[in-house]
């Protein structure tokens, strides 16, 4: 699911930095083909050298029904694209998931 996305997001608007994006939502969704490491890998692939900037507020309370692994690591991510973190920052905080 994420490479098609992946692969639509390249065809239609050329912003490949929203590809780690995709991932995250992918992964929130319960994709079980998306694990921590491949959105860490995406945004190592696919860097937003002003960072990110995206707002959550919307599915915050979905992501408060998942599971606790995924919540965790959700608010991580989060934090990371809504620039609260640094990319290093985000990798300390998910060792171990």
């Amino acid at each position: 699911m994420a490479k098609k996305a992946e692969k639509l997001s390249l065809k239609l608007n050329k912003n490949i930095h929203n590809i780690p994006i995709m991932y995250f939502m992918c992964f929130i969704a319960e994709d079980d083909n998306i694990k921590i490491s491949s959105i860490l890998e995406a945004i190592r692939q696919y860097p937003a050298l002003s960072g990110y900037g995206w707002e959550f507020s919307e599915i915050v309370p979905f992501i408060k029904t998942l599971d606790k692994k995924r919540q965790i690591a959700s608010k991580h991510f989060i934090d990371f694209f809504t620039n609260k973190i640094s990319f290093e920052e985000l990798e300390y905080r998910l060792r171990g998931f």
